[in-house]
Formats: structure tokens, C-alpha cells, sequence
């Protein structure tokens, strides 16, 4: 994939269901608005209460919904594919979910899986929430706007902006995203292996500067996206 074309992606918003559901889904823009700000990717702990299996016509493929709580709220969560690739989770699992939420959240309000996989330490449980918690007390907190208002706000916001301008930031802003978010997807997938990866590696693998390396790692870190379990190692959550 080229520089040009490297694709943004959202950080994963460590959260409750309720937040979730008490939302606002903007049509336009393609994400909910919620107390943490707009979000597209959301992550939390629940337990998988049901669970159903269902053939899609035509294809070997089949249709996974999962219903999970957490003790705040409920929600469905809808895959798509091989059935064995889901056939480990039981009803009763205690699991870890990031799930994109998707442009037909206002019809159906379920979530599209990203990475789904079991909790056996329950410790993690009183972690997530002391994050969640953490985050509402020291975070900035937002106020969810109206539904009807949304369009709106977005109509007049976009009369106010010169083209031009807006170019030139976004060209800017893009750049260092692409760069933040290689950091990110190189640490996340490293964590999902069950690794750590060291400041260095990554440094040297994007050759990026240590300078410009601090303060991609200083961002994630204040986004709440990743941590350092041990000296100049980090892991995602």
C-alpha cells in the first residue's frame, strides 16, 4: 500500500455499552457522538449471553449474532463468515470486544467485530472499568447534541470553511496520522500476538527520528491507546 493511500483508522474508545447506546449516530459523517466525542471503533468487556448460527443463503458463509452485557446495557454484535472461526465462545464467556460501528447503525443498532477474544484473567474486568472511570473524571466529557441539530451544525460549520484551507491542514493533519497510526497498527499487532514491541524496533523499521518518535508514542498514549508494560516497551489495549 502506497503512502498516499494508507487508510485512516480510528482509535478503539475503551467504553461501557450505555455510552454506546446513548449516542447519536450522524448519518453524514459516519460516526456516533457520544460523551467521549465522535467515535467509529468502541471497545469494552461484557459477557456473552446468546448466541445464534445462521446460514447465509447462496454461500458457505454464515451470519454470527452474538448478544453481550455488561451490566450497563445490551447489544448485539453481527459477523459475517466461517462459522468455526467463532465456534470457541460460549454463552456465559466473559470476552474483550473492539467492534467499528457501522453506517446501518441507526437501522439495527449491532456492531461489526474487529477482534473478539476471551477474558481469563477477571481481573481485567476491574481494570477496564477503573479506565472508563478514570477517563470520565480527568477526560474531557461531551455533551451528545440533539439528533434533529447534527445536519445542521455540520451544514453551518462546512459554510464557514474555505477550501483552500482546508486542504492545506488536512495535508498536514494526514500526514502525521498516517505516520501515528503505522506506529499503532505495529504495536496492536504485536499485542495481539500475546508480544511487546520496543521503542527502538518501531523507530528503526518507519525510520522515524527519536524526537518525532516521542511524541507519536506521547499521543497514543494520551488517546488512550496504548501503554508501556515495560521499560521503552509498549503494548495496546
Amino acid at each position: 500500500m502506497s503512502e498516499s493511500s494508507f487508510p485512516k483508522r480510528f482509535p478503539s474508545i475503551q467504553c461501557w455499552i450505555k455510552d454506546i447506546l446513548e449516542g447519536v449516530f450522524s448519518i453524514e459523517e459516519n460516526l456516533l457522538f457520544s460523551k467521549y466525542g465522535k467515535i467509529k471503533r468502541v471497545r469494552f468487556v461484557a459477557t456473552l449471553i446468546d448466541k445464534g448460527v445462521f446460514p447465509k443463503a447462496d454461500s458457505e458463509d454464515f451470519r454470527i449474532d452474538f448478544k453481550f452485557d455488561d451490566s450497563t446495557g445490551l447489544i448485539r454484535v453481527v459477523a459475517w463468515g466461517e462459522a468455526e472461526l467463532y465456534e470457541d465462545f460460549k454463552v456465559g464467556d466473559i470476552v474483550e470486544l473492539v467492534g467499528i460501528i457501522p453506517k446501518t447503525w441507526n437501522d439495527y443498532h449491532s456492531l461489526k467485530p474487529e477482534i473478539i477474544r476471551k477474558v481469563d484473567d477477571p481481573n481485567l474486568i476491574l481494570l477496564r472499568n477503573a479506565e472508563i472511570i478514570f477517563r470520565m473524571k480527568n477526560g474531557k466529557i461531551y455533551e451528545i447534541p440533539e439528533l434533529e441539530t447534527i445536519s445542521d451544525e455540520i451544514d453551518e460549520f462546512s459554510n464557514q470553511i474555505e477550501v483552500k484551507k482546508l486542504s492545506e491542514n488536512e495535508n498536514t493533519v494526514n500526514a502525521y496520522d498516517e505516520v501515528k497510526e503505522k506506529i499503532y497498527l505495529k504495536i496492536e499487532e504485536s499485542s495481539g500476538k500475546g508480544e511487546k514491541i520496543s521503542f527502538d524496533k518501531i523507530r528503526q523499521e518507519l525510520n522515524i527520528s527519536e524526537n518525532e518518535m516521542n511524541s507519536y508514542i506521547n499521543d497514543l498514549i494520551r488517546e488512550s491507546r496504548i501503554y508501556e508494560s515495560e521499560n521503552n516497551n509498549y503494548e495496546a489495549f
